[in-house]
């Protein structure tokens, strides 16, 4: 958490932002020991299933807090290390806003979060139709080198129509595409994430990464449960490339056409559930760039691209 408690301190100094108690996520009553498994229920707080973490709308990541959304806040934008988490910048007056909606599911999945949707945007020919949609940041404190697995149940915020919805892990890591899903029904996916320091020239170091983060965005998007458990081991890949590989930024508003990304970022959506990626690329590095190979940690089973 070094660097992004560095960030925070420095934003809490300068902006008189008062700190939250500390709530310990690998507290014992938030962490079930047994089965090595956090789990999150999504929406009101009047609502929360036993042995789950509550999570609202308007629970915001902090290093104190060590979960929540990123973006919702006015002042995220300062938190520079964003793009190192998901890949989502925000720019001053950007703020995502989220609500907390009733579903027809059951246990954990009565209820959920949804975004606030924009309004529809029509390209110059026609040919092309956007939604502009905020994407649902969340984040969880985690351990650098710890192999999870996670499973989420993304929701239909609608109950009359259907939903469009993108599910995205780690830096825009693509795992659903424009998946639909039926007014009032859920979808859950399951997927697992190796969380490794990875070695960025925009910093000229090495990014400790201590979190894991999920990304959804698209039409009547919602997110309901989340479940992640630590695994002992994994099968990982271990890509190595330049900018057409790496895990690249994108902006506000979210048009999947216009926000690119590397062959990285594309591969996640073609490996199976138990393979976990971790892309080490990065622009214009080469076979000689030992900082990135450094990172590299290949173990029985596991798989390396490179190009």
């Amino acid at each position: 958490m070094k660097f992004k408690k560095v960030i925070s301190l420095a934003i809490s100094i300068v902006m008189g932002i008062s700190v939250l108690p500390t709530a310990n996520i690998f507290a014992e009553e938030n962490y079930n020991n047994a089965q090595g498994q956090w789990k999150f229920d999504f929406g009101s707080s009047d609502n929360v299933e036993d042995g789950y973490i509550g999570v609202s709308a308007d629970t915001k990541f902090t290093d104190s807090l060590e979960y929540g959304f990123i973006g919702i806040g006015e002042r995220d934008y300062k938190f520079n290390a964003g793009s190192l988490m998901d890949s989502f910048n925000t720019i001053q007056g950007q703020q995502i806003e989220l609500v907390n909606g009733t579903g027809s599911g059951t246990g954990a999945n009565s209820d959920f979060v949804a975004a606030v949707c924009g309004s529809a945007v029509t390209e110059p020919n026609d040919f092309y139709d956007y939604t502009t949609e905020n994407p649902i940041r969340f984040s969880m404190t985690a351990e650098n080198g710890g192999y999870y697995n996670v499973k989420v149940t993304l929701a239909n915020s609608s109950q009359s129509e259907a939903a469009k919805i993108s599910l995205f892990a780690e830096r825009r890591h693509q795992l659903l595409t424009d998946v639909e899903i039926p007014a009032g029904e859920n979808l859950e996916y399951s997927f697992n994430v190796d969380v490794e320091t990875v070695y960025f020239k925009s910093i000229n170091g090495n990014y400790k990464d201590d979190s894991i983060s999920i990304e959804v965005t698209g039409k009547n998007a919602a997110i309901a449960s989340m479940e992640v458990t630590k695994l002992e081991n994994g099968t990982t890949l271990w890509l190595m490339g330049d900018s057409t590989g790496c895990d690249q930024g994108c902006g506000f508003p979210y048009f999947p056409l216009q926000n690119y990304a590397g062959t990285g970022q594309g591969l996640t959506k073609y490996l199976p559930e138990n393979i976990a990626l971790s892309n080490q690329g990065d622009g214009g590095i080469n076979s000689g760039d030992n900082s990135h190979y450094n990172n590299v940690k290949l173990k029985q089973g596991d798989y390396l691209y490179a190009e």
